[in-house]
């Protein structure tokens, strides 16, 4: 092969892999959060005609980008559900949340007692509700942090009796568990 082919084979190859890693940080549902790189020709992309039945166990407090990471991770689900336009009636996604994740679910007031601070969560919580997304907080969690689940859990949020009960009846259900 000429040097002259094999420059040429280079700068394509080159030219090809820097255009794949052009794409932007987007976040086309959840705006905002969870952001993503949409490659319409990666492996594996979501089936427009496919029902999406997914429930994320939401049970640490690491943040990302001033939020609960696993509240992140559920918006990023749904970023690239909506990058690839499956049908909102076809995704079912549910956070439980439980552990130390619990202080997500409490309202801005009570947040504000425990943190000095608001809560971070509620607009991502707000924009997750908004399309779709149940949200569902441990009652036997937030026992452990002595929240009244009828008064100081966030408008988003739905107690259940425990994630313990919540996760493995989803499942049953034919959710596919997201830890």
């Amino acid at each position: 092969m000429s040097l002259f082919k094999s420059v040429a084979i280079l700068v394509v190859s080159l030219g090809v892999s820097a255009g794949a890693q052009a794409a932007e940080w987007t976040t086309p549902l959840i705006d905002g959060y969870g952001k993503i790189k949409y490659n319409e020709s990666a492996k594996f992309q979501p089936k427009q005609d496919e029902q999406y039945k997914v429930v994320f166990d939401i049970n640490n407090d690491k943040q990302i980008e001033g939020v609960n990471a696993e509240l992140w991770l559920v918006a990023r689900f749904m970023n690239l559900m909506g990058a690839a336009d499956v049908p909102a009636e076809n995704i079912h996604a549910v956070a439980v949340i439980h552990g130390a994740a619990t202080p997500a679910a409490m309202t801005d007031e009570l947040y504000k007692q425990h943190n000095d601070q608001s809560n971070p969560n509620l607009e991502l919580m707000k924009r997750l509700a908004d399309n779709g997304v149940k949200i569902y907080l441990c009652e036997q969690a937030a026992a452990s942090f002595d929240m009244d689940p009828d008064a100081q859990i966030n408008e988003y949020v739905e107690p259940v009796l425990s994630a313990l009960t919540a996760i493995p009846q989803l499942q049953l259900d034919g959710y596919a568990f997201m830890p």
